[in-house]
C-alpha cells in the first residue's frame, strides 16, 4: 500500500493528535463533508505515505 487516508471531524481533538502521533500528516480541510447527528462538519484529512524504495 502506498498511501493511506484517515479523515475526522474538525471537532475532534483527541483524533487529531491520534492521527499525528502515528505519523499521519495533515494535508487539509474539507468544508461541510460528513453528515453528523448534530449537523454536517468539516473534516481533517490526514495521510501517510510510504517511503520511495
Amino acid at each position: 500500500m502506498h498511501r493511506l487516508v484517515l479523515n475526522h471531524s474538525t471537532r475532534s481533538e483527541a483524533s487529531c493528535r491520534v492521527a499525528q502521533k502515528t505519523g499521519f500528516a495533515l494535508e487539509g480541510t474539507l468544508r461541510s463533508a460528513h453528515p453528523h447527528p448534530d449537523g454536517r462538519h468539516d473534516v481533517h484529512v490526514h495521510a501517510r505515505i510510504s517511503p520511495a524504495p
